[in-house]
């Protein structure tokens, strides 16, 4: 029989060997370690902490030291020289005479006390392992933080992480990232290990959109929102869309901030084209006073003292940009207030920094997702209340223009009033108010693609977004693209964005709106043809002649085109896993054209020579922008540690030039080669530069307290050549009360008490580039011999500086069970020097002004928001959220020169120069004490019930007849008491529900409709608001508020009369949306498909009657939204 087993022989042999291997191996780990053990250092610490000593080991050798913080903090100070020396011996030394010991694992020393080591009960564990996000594609930046020690890790660009600490009974990693859920992992249970290997730790994070709240996005650092001590507001795109999902997110930002407040408009309505005015916090900026204004460009927008500034992805884009961009490559907005939020953009920040970053590139296999919105917009007539045509005519009637002494004209104005009579039994009643308007109808198209290889993203976004406005003729079309690449290698990323928008835009051929709210309704605008006719039926002499629908039907336009182009590319390194830097170059080019051309046929060419009108304008603005920061973010201890140092360099050039164009030989002919004649041109030539050097730190202890300091040094081409350089700085500070530990073990239901504070200095830099230097224009109808001559256009002013704002902010955010209830608070004061205003001089220097720093402007506000989750469970989540704000601002300190305007103002009502308009409008003074939005006017006591004129009261008491504007003062102001949103958001099953709210209360407004169509009411030629027959005086011993109703020439100059208390409510949004399971759309070949429904601005509720969008209607718009990934 065989016997097949090996030979004694064979098999001793093998283990010999194997035996041998083994001891080689052995002694190879042994030398390894003792070569490691044996590296040698210079060390020079002098009364140091162990705990600092074992820190500079940590990071200036390969290892990692694992210790009990509570254990080492009795350990007495060391002082330590030593050249050529070990870890060992540095270690030894820090430990002598103390009960701890070390003990060498690999790359680790762990410090724990003698008799443990001995009896080896507790190990040094490490955890290692990969995170992903949730298309399976490696995620950097990950905190990795094991909740039980002070210890944490960051994922590298691979996603890998290694976390050492020492072993305890319960272990939990808590991994947490933005925009993602975070997720925790129990690795020792009860002193059971609970994973079953503690180096493959496979983690995969999902998208959660509620986390972004969480981080502050300042545009050059993230910040966690519980250790950040500035104040701030996100809004996620997703919010922003169940408000206005047609795009225009401005509009929507103020449901969510109520401190970002858009100026009401109420003469552009619902236009699309008109872009809106706003300002955070108060207006701080003086600004052009109002009789100026018409010397001051179309360009005024991008020099509102008051507008904030916009950061796109990291750099700085005009309003103009923001205002189109697709609402769907938003992720996320960011509105920052004080100074600890805004310091960091230096000059440009006083007036609030708003960061609008785009969605990030997806991940994992093609994404296709498509976006749709269908629009329709009603026009919102609800605020008209005008007459008839029977009530108009009698209107007339009591007007006493059909009354006369004169025989002579008794036949003539009989015959006119039975004229209209007939037209009114002939049934004519046209509604002039139809004429111009439709129901438009708008449409949005937003298509993603999308995917990325193991190293490599991309992402292309293409835009179409048709939007018309109820005004006949009148849109908006734009057409986007971007693309987006991004390379991982190794410990670099690189990424490139470029974007391009092309905007059409176009006013309507109808002229504005008022034309047709003046028009009497029985009068028709067709012919005895059925035609449009050309002039209206000449009732009397100076009646209305011309058809406003005539004008529509020639060749006028009014058209502008919009294209811009940005390119952004970066590039990051990843030193190690806390220290990293960014460099990043965006250029930008923006060429925006108008033309405006006038039909020689139109009636504003009647009675004049030259016929015919094109005005035109083209400008060319390029820049670029350049950042460099290094970033350094560590959690030494329980020590959070996130600072970053940079520069910025920033150019912009401006070019612009427009001309006006008369004489055309008709509306066909529009080209400027048709004009007899070129009546101005002009060319602005611009160029600033901006130098800027950061650094910004933001600290935690153990979560509980925290602070941020930061300090900018901007040099700029704007400044004055005398004030170049201007030094920012901001500080805060803060502590959490819910993580202090008597809270932590005796209020398990306070989730969060936040107290915060901040102080600090930003800029603004709110005037033209030219008004710290000298301008000149050129000669160009004729030349001299040597030449063309020039001439100083503009007195610049050397020592011209930037506006400085101090900025104080407290507050406190408080919020119990996971969200049942939570309430944030703020009050800051803003306080403003150096305004720049205009300073007069005597005309005999050839001059009448020049900017100079004069002014001191203070704000003062609160804001509170509330919230409330009042159902939270698997298929239904209620919130309810309320907002409010309030501003009070004055003039702290005024110049001569503003004082001096004030005298203008009175000269120019006495002059009785500028039309009944002007001559009626009140216009702003400047009084220290009070604010930039106070109205002024002469104290009313009513009309007297004797005579139906307006009585008056001087300053001293005595009451008079006679206006009188050096007696006018300050008897409202616009700004409100408070003014805000409220609302509500359900989910359930899929379903969605939000409604929001705004709301003002407290402010005044001087009512113009009182006066345009009531009181200064136009009655013969025009029709009126139908309280002209309801509210005038007609004869002695009415009780009325509105004078002699026969009295309808006289000038209604300012009166406290027309003031009136403001409040309103506006239904601003109203969205019900569902989106599917995915079992039910996964045949279809869907990843997500999502239904909603918005309505905006359903119903306004308002104190006082005022006629809304005389140029442009405000309108109810009706939104169907499809959002569908594949």
């Amino acid at each position: 029989m065989k016997n097949f087993l090996p030979e004694a022989g064979f098999s001793g042999r093998l283990i010999r060997r194997l035996a041998v291997l083994l001891v080689i191996w052995a002694a190879g780990l042994g030398i390894v370690h003792a070569q490691q053990a044996q590296q040698t250092i210079a060390v020079n610490f002098r009364n140091a902490t162990v705990q600092q000593v074992f820190t500079w080991l940590d990071n200036h050798t390969q290892y990692d030291f694992v210790y009990n913080n509570s254990q080492i903090e009795s350990l007495p100070r060391v002082s330590i020289q030593m050249n050529n020396t070990t870890v060992v011996e540095v270690v030894k030394h820090c430990l002598r005479n103390s009960s701890l010991s070390y003990q060498i694992r690999g790359n680790m020393v762990v410090i724990r006390p003698s008799d443990e080591i001995k009896k080896g009960t507790e190990e040094a564990v490490q955890f290692s392992g990969v995170v992903y996000d949730e298309n399976g594609l490696p995620l950097a930046g990950v905190s990795v933080v094991l909740k039980q020690a002070s210890r944490g890790a960051v994922t590298g660009p691979d996603g890998k992480f290694i976390l050492k600490a020492r072993r305890s009974d319960n272990m939990t990693l808590s991994f947490s990232f933005l925009g993602m859920k975070n997720q925790e992992i129990t690795a020792f249970s009860n002193g059971k290990q609970a994973l079953k290997e503690l180096d493959r730790i496979n983690v995969h994070m999902d998208p959660a959109v509620s986390e972004i709240g969480n981080v502050v996005v300042t545009g050059i650092l993230n910040i966690a929102q519980k250790s950040f001590s500035g104040s701030s507001t996100t809004i996620t795109g997703e919010q922003l869309k169940t408000v206005a999902p047609q795009g225009n997110a401005l509009s929507a930002i103020q449901i969510f901030e109520p401190s970002f407040r858009i100026a009401e408009n109420l003469d552009m309505g619902s236009n699309p084209n008109a872009l809106p005015q706003m300002y955070v916090r108060g207006r701080s900026g003086i600004g052009t006073p109002a009789l100026d204004e018409s010397l001051t460009s179309e360009h005024a927008l991008k020099n509102d003292p008051n507008q904030p500034i916009f950061m796109l992805d990291g750099y700085e884009v005009p309003m103009e940009k923001i205002y189109d961009l697709d609402i769907e490559r938003i992720e996320t907005y960011t509105i920052l207030k004080d100074a600890a939020a805004t310091a960091m953009y230096g000059s440009r920040a006083a007036n609030g920094v708003i960061v609008i970053t785009t969605k990030p590139l997806p991940a994992g296999r093609l994404n296709v997702t498509y976006s749709g919105n269908f629009t329709i917009n009603a026009p919102d007539l609800s605020s008209y209340n005008l007459m008839n045509a029977r009530e108009k005519l009698e209107a007339e009637r009591l007007a006493g223009y059909y009354d006369t002494d004169d025989p002579g004209q008794i036949a003539t104005k009989l015959k006119e009033y039975n004229g209209k009579l007939q037209n009114i039994e002939r049934g004519i009643e046209t509604d002039w108010l139809a004429l111009p308007l439709r129901t438009s109808f708008g449409h949005k198209h937003s298509i993603s693609i999308g995917g990325a290889s193991d190293a490599f993203r991309y992402g292309l976004d293409l835009g179409y977004d048709d939007q018309e406005g109820v005004m006949k003729g009148q849109n908006r079309k734009k057409m986007s693209a971007a693309l987006n690449l991004q390379y991982q290698h190794k410990g670099l990323t690189f990424r490139n964005q470029m974007t391009t928008t092309l905007v059409n835009s176009q006013e309507s051929p109808y002229g504005t709106f008022a034309d047709y709210v003046r028009m009497n309704p029985y009068d028709t605008y067709l012919d005895e043809n059925g035609n449009i006719g050309k002039n209206m039926a000449t009732w009397h002499s100076g009646s209305p002649y011309r058809n406003p629908m005539y004008d529509a039907t020639l060749g006028s336009f009014d058209k502008g085109k919009r294209h811009e182009f940005y390119d952004q590319f970066d590039v990051r390194y990843y030193l190690n896993k806390k220290i990293n830097f960014k460099a990043d170059i965006t250029l930008g080019y923006i060429v925006s054209d108008s033309d405006r051309f006038t039909d020689p046929a139109a009636a504003r060419f009647q009675n004049t020579e030259k016929k015919g009108q094109l005005v035109t304008s083209r400008q060319k603005q390029s820049s670029y922008d350049f950042n460099l920061k290094g970033y350094y973010n560590d959690q030494i201890g329980r020590h959070n540690i996130n600072f970053v140092v940079g520069l910025n360099i920033r150019e912009e050039k401006t070019n612009y030039e427009g001309f006006t164009y008369s004489g055309f030989p008709e509306g066909g002919f529009s080209a400027p080669g048709y004009a007899k004649d070129i009546d101005t041109k002009s060319f602005i030539e611009g160029k600033n530069r901006l130098f800027g050097a950061l650094a910004v730190l933001n600290y935690s202890y153990n979560d509980v307290i925290f602070g941020d300091l930061s300090g900018r040094i901007d040099g700029s081409s704007q400044f004055g050549s005398n004030k170049r350089f201007a030094p920012f700085f901001s500080t805060g500070a803060g502590v959490n009360i819910h993580n202090l530990k008597f809270f932590k073990e005796n209020t398990p239901w306070l989730t969060q008490f936040k107290l915060r504070g901040t102080y600090g200095m930003t800029g603004k830099v709110s005037f033209p580039s030219y008004a710290a230097q000298n301008k000149y224009e050129m000669f160009t109808d004729w030349q001299y011999p040597t030449g063309d001559g020039v001439q100083i256009m503009y007195l610049g002013n050397p020592n011209l500086k930037w506006e400085r704002t101090l900025q104080t902010d407290v507050g406190f955010e408080f919020e119990i069970l996971n969200g049942l209830f939570y309430a944030k608070y703020n009050y800051y004061i803003k306080d403003t020097h150096d305004n720049i205003a205009d300073m007069f001089i005597p005309t005999s220097s050839g001059f009448t002004s020049y900017k100079e720093n004069i002014g001191r402007m203070e704000n003062r506000g609160h804001e509170i928001k509330l919230q409330s989750r009042v159902v939270n469970t698997r298929n239904t989540i209620v919130n309810l959220i309320f907002n409010g704000a309030s501003n009070k601002g004055k003039l702290k300190k005024i110049s001569n020169s503003l004082k001096a305007y004030n005298d203008r103002v009175n000269e120019h009502y006495n002059s009785n120069q500028g039309g009944n308009d002007v001559q009626s409008t009140p216009l702003l003074r400047y009084v220290e004490g009070n604010s930039l939005t106070g109205i002024y006017a002469m104290r009313s006591l009513g009309i007297d019930p004797g005579t139906g004129k307006e009585l008056y009261m001087r300053r001293d008491g005595s009451t008079t007849f006679k206006w009188d504007p050096a007696e006018n003062v300050l008897v409202g102001d616009t700004e409100p008491t408070m003014s805000g949103s409220f609302g509500a958001s359900v989910y359930w099953k899929g379903f969605t529900l939000d409604t929001y709210f705004m709301y003002e209360w407290g402010g005044q407004r001087y009512n113009q409709t009182l006066r345009t169509t009531i009181e200064m009411a136009d009655i013969l030629n025009s029709n009126c608001d139908r309280r002209v027959l309801s509210d005038r005086w007609i004869k002695p011993g009415d009780i009325a508020r509105f004078r002699d109703i026969k009295d309808y020439n006289s000038v209604t100059r300012p009166t406290s009369r027309l003031v009136q208390n403001y409040s309103y409510l506006n239904m601003s949004s109203l969205s019900v949306g569902y989106e599917f399971k995915r079992d039910m759309i996964r045949k279809l070949g869907l990843y997500r498909l999502k239904l909603q429904f918005n309505c905006r601005d359903l119903f306004t509720a308002s104190s006082i009657q005022v006629e809304r969008g005389l140029s442009s209607p405000y309108a109810r718009a009706f939104t169907l939204s499809v959002n569908a990934s594949f």
